[in-house]
């Protein structure tokens, strides 16, 4: 089997609150970051390749403070 290539590609995994399970599932992967929904601003979003959210987070995203 192949191994799949990560070099380049950066991703942020959005989370609508700190979520240690998701930190240290991803925190030994290159060009991944994870971060709750509340501490994201448009350069951190815009400057990734790739954007994954929870679906709790894209409602923190979504709702109007």
């Amino acid at each position: 089997m192949k191994a799949l290539k990560l070099d380049g590609t950066t991703c942020l995994i959005g989370t609508a609150e700190a979520d240690d399970i998701v930190y240290k599932s991803a925190r030994n992967i290159g060009g991944v970051e994870v971060l709750p929904a509340s501490q994201f601003n448009a350069y951190m979003i815009l400057r990734q390749k790739r954007l994954l959210l929870t679906r709790a987070a894209l409602e923190a995203l979504r709702k109007p403070k």
